[in-house]
């Protein structure tokens, strides 16, 4: 490019019947050949830069003009015991064209009729003279300058065909400005395995775009866009077979007309990155990542869609705060397909917003490397069929919960973060799944009901802060653990034989009706008006057919057993407290007492006392007195 500090020719001439040479011998890399000028380069000769016959690397050749570029013939940068070299073409703006390869020394039998003509104004290239250095070993460089009248735009305005030209070639597109992808790059011989193409554009970072208007498919080879890409149609970019290459958007990616352009990434085994914005200042149509095997979807910024759908299948990885929507047009549906992961323990928070479409984790959040917070928004469903855990990070679901496998969610680490759940959490269809909720020092809220059109299987709650049920609970099982408390706002059943075992303080907002086969209680339980003229009322009912015992053991037959020691824990200020069978009857085994109104429903037999602190006590049933 004319920067080295020796003088530069004002005008370079390479006649056809010249050969310049940097050729290694038996053993070593090519070396160097960089021909320039400040106004004319015409060059039409034979230039070579091999690496040895025994081993070493192709060397480098630069053919380039601050003004006017002719060049006839491409370089040897070949390398029969290594890599192939590189070949830097440096004009102004410049076209690559359909066109076959018509090479001279080392590349066919016919001299070559000027393929690339170019000047300050235009140069064109032809895809047979890429092709025919890529095959000789090259790794192609074509790079445009500013010292001409034009931007420096790269337009490639053909289909580049890149049949034949070996496996693990490199070209690289620099431009000063533009580049414009108006034809498909591919390998049009889909039984060939062995040919695959790593592709670099490089725009200007500051005023240049990558313009995509046609696919490309490098067959393994990766694909870097350095700069702002721009869809101008539904684009797919391939780099499946030959183990898959990478994908990485270096910039930002925009459509050209807001939810018209849809982007599909498919990589086989590597890697998809995004370090730059997604749909930020024109938003996409659909996305859809999918990298499969040991490779990972790396989101560094955000990703916005307008209503159309992200997927994104294969384990995804985020490299900062990160917030994917998909909202307007009613929304789209977001899908993880497989693990999500932060980098960082705690240092990545991801914020998920879908409008009226689902959110779906299909595979673990947080199970290698924990998030910080996690958001979703959406008046969908969020449907979580893997667990999902965070460095002490908050969990906020605005929106129904699907509850459709065994599931944790765990913000312990660093004191714990808030699990909040702000619409209905149930089971998928057919399915009681396991939910286990554990907060460390902090709360746990449910603010709609639970396992109402779904029941959920085990329901497991460890928090020393506070969880709080404001609505109804169907579950297999309840438990609680020892620490915090637990706020009751609605009922709870736990059918057939669950069984319900609060181990923290329980406190009762209302009137709540806990039913189940056995209901164990570790710790004090109050009760508490709910501020709606709602008297704290707690009933014990028993599930069908099974009998309470009242004041005797905890045993393991069908009996909903209300010892002594559990019926203590009743703290003074409820309305009232009722024992209720359900179809079944009850039994006193032993006395008991109670600070607060007592009714028992049901046929009762009385083998020993009841007494209150001067409150009514109701039998509602036949009694039979069976003591003394």
């Amino acid at each position: 490019k004319g920067e080295e500090p020796i003088p530069n020719a004002e005008v370079t001439y390479i006649s056809e019947d010249s050969t310049i040479t940097a050729d290694a011998l038996d053993n070593g890399d090519g070396g160097e050949a960089i021909i320039y000028s400040n106004q004319t380069s015409r060059i039409y000769g034979n230039i070579s830069a091999r690496g040895g016959e025994n081993s070493g690397e192709g060397g480098f050749v630069e053919t380039s003009s601050a003004g006017f570029l002719d060049v006839t013939t491409p370089p040897d940068v070949a390398a029969p015991m290594g890599n192939g070299g590189s070949w830097l073409i440096d004009p102004h703006n410049i076209t690559i064209v359909a066109g076959d390869d018509d090479t001279s020394t080392g590349f066919g039998d016919t001299p070559i009729e000027s393929p690339f003509n170019a000047s300050a104004d235009d140069a064109q290239l032809t895809v047979g003279d890429l092709i025919a250095a890529l095959t000789s070993g090259a790794d192609v460089t074509v790079s445009t300058g500013t010292t001409g009248n034009q931007d420096g735009n790269i337009t490639l305005d053909t289909d580049f065909d890149f049949n034949g030209i070996g496996s693990n070639k490199t070209l690289t597109l620099n431009a000063a400005n533009n580049i414009v992808i108006n034809g498909q790059i591919l390998d049009g011989n889909t039984n060939n395995t062995t040919d695959s193409l790593n592709l670099s554009l490089n725009a200007n970072s500051d005023s240049g775009t990558i313009e995509l208007y046609k696919n490309i498919r490098t067959r393994g080879g990766d694909i870097t866009f350095s700069g702002n890409t721009i869809l101008g149609d539904n684009i797919v970019l391939n780099t499946t077979a030959n183990g898959g290459g990478d994908i990485r958007f270096q910039g930002t990616v925009n459509g050209t007309s807001p939810g018209n352009q849809s982007l599909t990434l498919q990589t086989g085994g590597s890697n998809i990155i995004f370090d730059g914005e997604v749909g930020g200042t024109t938003r996409l149509e659909n996305i859809t990542a999918t990298n499969g095997g040991s490779g990972t979807v790396q989101i560094n910024n955000n990703i916005r869609t307008l209503g159309g759908t992200i997927t994104i299948t294969g384990n995804t990885t985020l490299g900062a705060n990160v917030t994917l929507n998909t909202t307007g047009n009613n929304g789209g549906t977001i899908t993880f397909d497989g693990t999500v992961d932060g980098t960082s323990a705690g240092d990545q928070s991801l914020t998920v917003s879908s409008g009226t479409q689902d959110i779906i984790f299909d595979g673990e959040v947080g199970g290698t490397t924990r998030l910080g917070n996690i958001i979703t928004n959406t008046s969908g469903t969020v449907q979580i069929n893997n667990n999902i855990k965070t460095q002490g990070g908050t969990v906020t679901i605005n929106g129904n919960t699907v509850i459709g496998g065994a599931v944790v969610l765990n913000t312990q680490g660093n004191g714990g973060g808030q699990i909040h759940f702000n619409g209905t959490v149930d089971g998928a269809d057919s399915v009681n799944p396991n939910l286990t909720v554990s907060s460390g020092t902090k709360d746990i809220i449910f603010e709609q009901q639970v396992g109402n059109s779904q029941r959920l299987g085990d329901l497991t709650i460890n928090s020393s802060g506070t969880t709080q049920f404001k609505s109804s609970v169907d579950a297999l099982n309840l438990t609680t653990d020892a620490g915090g408390t637990t706020q009751l706002s609605g009922s709870v059943l736990t059918p057939s034989n669950g069984v319900q075992t609060y181990n923290d303080q329980l406190e009762i907002i209302g009137s709540v009706t806990l039913t189940a086969k056995e209901i164990d209680l570790n710790n004090t339980v109050s009760g508490t008006d709910d501020g709606e003229e709602n008297k704290a009322a707690l009933t014990f009912r028993s599930t069908s057919g099974n009998n309470i015992i009242i004041g005797g053991k905890n045993s393991t037959n069908d009996n909903l057993d209300l010892t002594q020691a559990e019926l203590s824990q009743l703290e003074d200020g409820f309305d009232s407290i009722t024992i209720q069978g359900n179809s079944s009857a009850i039994t006193v085994e032993n006395d008991v007492s109670f600070n607060d109104p007592i009714t028992l429903e049901g046929a009762t037999t009385l083998n020993a006392n009841i007494s209150t602190t001067n409150e009514n006590i109701t039998i509602d049933g036949n009694t039979i007195i069976g003591g003394a």
